[in-house]
């Protein structure tokens, strides 16, 4: 039974490439696929059954109805055929289970230009390389690895690393995992030259995997030691208050005027710094000082360039 279901499943992927590169033509893909022409038939009246839309060029040839095309949609080939399946699945549990899929089916297929909402997590996904393969593989598995690296071409850099969580922040992809020493390190994957498999098993941390889920950027660590107090004018207030910019982000005074004072619980500098560049100047670090110190230094750097 799995494997009819998975040659079904990989056969609906297939026809789903095929439409979306051209037309069906039924008998030439039964011929190529070894299955009869009735299977075929069959599958291109389950594609329909889900809400793909297809119509019938002439006898034996099939196309996407004009217009649509799998780009268009929230989905992956390999998500639509999961739901292809499903909806074929529900079929001996009622018309009521069926009209639910059916209705699933339709939302998320609508193409992304007439969804209610957009959003946008990554232009470009990063390449499938040996290297990213390889580092999605220690990560599956929790095994070490050896990471040679270099942000300057002229300095190769050689890491051990317990892969944690492949990351993609403002532009960039990073693996994200801990190093010999036990702390957090994120390495960009694009200079990651090359990799090597130490088959040493880890144990995930638990903390450092909280860590990322509390985190707004890649910047950070398990250690979230240092408070920071910031001065936020009434005219931005309302976006912090409504969406949290900074890590374990909480309000603790809202004067009359509306202006508001938050704090944050932060590892690195980085995890305000870059945050709050875009509010400039109506925004104000209060404490610690250290760390106004470090913007004004930022700053004055940067007017003394030309």
């Amino acid at each position: 039974m799995k494997e009819k279901t998975l040659n079904k499943l990989t056969r609906t992927v297939y026809l789903l490439n095929v439409l979306d590169g051209g037309h069906i033509d039924i008998p030439r893909e039964a011929q190529g696929l070894g299955v009869t022409v009735r299977t075929i038939q069959r599958d291109i009246l389950n594609l329909e059954a889900a809400g793909i839309p297809i119509y019938k060029e002439k006898p034996g040839i099939y196309c996407f109805a004009e217009g649509f095309s799998l780009k268009k949609l929230q989905l992956s080939k390999e998500e639509l055929s999961a739901l292809v399946l499903l909806a074929e699945m529900a079929k001996p549990f009622g018309a009521k289970f069926e009209n639910v899929i059916s209705h699933l089916n339709q939302r998320l297929m609508r193409p992304l230009e007439n969804a209610p909402y957009y959003f946008q997590i990554s232009a470009t996904p990063y390449a499938k390389s040996p290297i990213t393969q390889a580092l999605e593989q220690a990560v599956t598995t929790h095994t070490a690895v050896y990471l040679t690296f270099a942000a300057d071409p002229s300095k190769k850099l050689n890491y051990y690393l317990e892969p944690l969580k492949l990351v993609y922040s403002n532009g960039f992809w990073y693996i994200l995992g801990l190093n010999s020493r036990k702390q957090i390190k994120t390495l960009r994957l694009d200079r990651i030259l090359d990799i090597r498999n130490t088959q040493e098993r880890f144990t995930p941390s638990k903390t450092a995997l909280n860590a990322l889920k509390s985190s707004t950027s890649v910047f950070f660590n398990e250690q979230t030691q240092k408070r920071v107090v910031l001065a936020i004018k009434a005219d931005i207030a309302p976006y912090f208050e409504k969406r949290d910019y900074f890590p374990r982000q909480k309000i603790i005074t809202k004067a009359k005027d509306g202006s508001i004072t938050l704090e944050t619980t932060i590892s690195q500098d980085e995890e305000v710094l870059l945050p709050l560049m875009p509010w400039l100047p109506n925004i104000r670090i209060v404490e610690p000082l250290s760390l106004k110190h470090t913007l004004h230094g930022m700053l004055q750097k940067y007017l003394q360039q030309n």
